[in-house]
């Protein structure tokens, strides 16, 4: 249905869902913190080719977009922070590239 939930593990009971996005969502992950989601989704020719970053603590912001692929972007991570002194995302396309 093109949304991202957060479920309340407690009673398996959903507890946000995000805005719906134009395109089907294929991945998400949570950073370290847990203050923040990156998800990302599928498209072609660039059209819907994207990481969305996601606040949790105020779960209805969507803090920027991360456009540049040209095919389904499969795969989104936090690396780790030791890598890096501000927080990094990778994604993964079926455009074969990968992004930092």
């Amino acid at each position: 249905d093109k949304t991202i939930r957060l479920w309340d593990s407690r009673g398996l009971q959903v507890a946000h869902v995000f805005p719906a996005k134009q395109h089907i969502q294929t991945y998400c992950e949570v950073s370290e913190d847990g203050h923040k989601c990156v998800s990302c989704s599928n498209g072609f020719g660039g059209e819907g080719c994207e990481a969305t970053l996601w606040d949790l603590r105020q779960t209805r912001n969507r803090i920027c977009e991360y456009k540049g692929h040209f095919q389904t972007v499969a795969s989104c991570v936090f690396l780790p922070r030791a890598l890096a002194s501000m927080p990094i995302i990778a994604t993964s396309s079926h455009d074969c590239k990968v992004k930092i």
